[in-house]
């Protein structure tokens, strides 16, 4: 068995807006980050700067998914990606096609995948 401490990303937005979801990475990141069984980075989100623009579309998130993948990339070059904690979107439009561009580049990069379902997106 390898000496190596699992390189766990958590992937996902931190507060502002403050919604549910953004705070449970940020203490998820943090629980990790105490751990000395693991070696945590974070592949942050910058999709929703006002809670107002949540499950709207806009031509910044676009260029934001460019730039989520770029980040990952870079994770990766710097080591291996043993497991990739993601927190799927809800059921809004805006949310499924962000995950369903995000989730073929994360498998492919990624040697293990969980994804975090919060409240399933449901705010209502």
């Amino acid at each position: 068995m390898s000496g190596r401490k699992p390189r766990i990303v958590i992937a996902g937005q931190f507060p502002p807006p403050f919604g549910g979801q953004n705070l449970m990475i940020e203490k998820t990141i943090a629980e990790f980050a105490r751990s000395d069984r693991c070696q945590t980075v974070h592949l942050p989100f910058f999709f929703t700067a006002e809670l107002k623009h949540a499950r709207r579309g806009h031509p910044a998130k676009a260029f934001e998914l460019f730039r989520v993948i770029w980040r990952l990339f870079r994770i990766r070059a710097a080591g291996p990606i043993d497991i990739l904690l993601y927190p799927t979107g809800g059921p809004q439009k805006v949310a499924m096609i962000r995950d369903l561009l995000l989730m073929p580049w994360i498998f492919l990069l990624s040697r293990r995948v969980v994804l975090h379902f919060h409240a399933a997106g449901i705010a209502d």
